[in-house]
């Protein structure tokens, strides 16, 4: 059994650099890449969910598992990133197959090609009569989720001095004396 698995481990390797099954070394089918099969690619699942594929490390340490430390390990990991600005440290951990990407500003998110293709941002123009300084026409997030009508369309911005607040918490069931209460600390306009 030992020596099976060391096969196989070596058979990864090479299936790597090649266009072979890493399971089993035969050919790779597109249906099922980087697997020849569905039985080899069921193999693999079997394998990742026994831990059979474990990066070594040790167990967390008591101040990983402590409440009382989470403010202290935050103030480490704050002073670590602030000695490098975003894009660096996007590169750098994007390079080490890390799942991570930047926090965009408003300017980057208009022009940022993910959002560009789901239609999230959408030309807004100015609804007649408007007089509030705001420009003709400008971008803003748009109806983005799978099935809303009007995804991708141009729409109209109502009044900036207009607002629906009201309307919409006591749609949702918010009583009347909380949206007052609300209105009067600012929390909505």
């Amino acid at each position: 059994m030992a020596r099976a698995a060391k096969e196989t481990a070596g058979d990864r390797r090479a299936a790597k650099a090649g266009n072979v099954c890493v399971i089993c070394g035969r050919p790779r089918d597109p249906r099922y890449d980087p697997f020849c099969s569905r039985r080899c690619a069921d193999v693999d699942l079997h394998r990742w969910l026994k831990g059979g594929y474990v990066i070594p490390g040790g167990e967390p340490s008591r101040s990983e598992r402590d409440d009382d430390a989470q403010d202290a390990l935050r103030a480490d990991l704050r002073a670590v990133f602030s000695t490098r600005d975003r894009d660096s440290w996007v590169a750098e951990l994007a390079a080490a197959d890390t799942c991570v990407s930047p926090v965009l500003t408003v300017e980057e998110l208009v022009d940022d090609e993910q959002f560009a293709s789901r239609h999230a941002l959408v030309e807004a123009e100015v609804a007649p009569g408007r007089a509030d300084g705001a420009p003709p026409s400008f971008r803003q997030v748009g109806p983005v989720l799978a099935g809303m009508p009007g995804v991708g369309e141009r729409i109209t911005a109502g009044d900036a001095a207009r607002s629906d607040a009201d309307e919409l918490l006591a749609a949702a069931g918010v009583p009347a004396e909380r949206i007052t209460a609300l209105r009067e600390k600012g929390v909505v306009a």
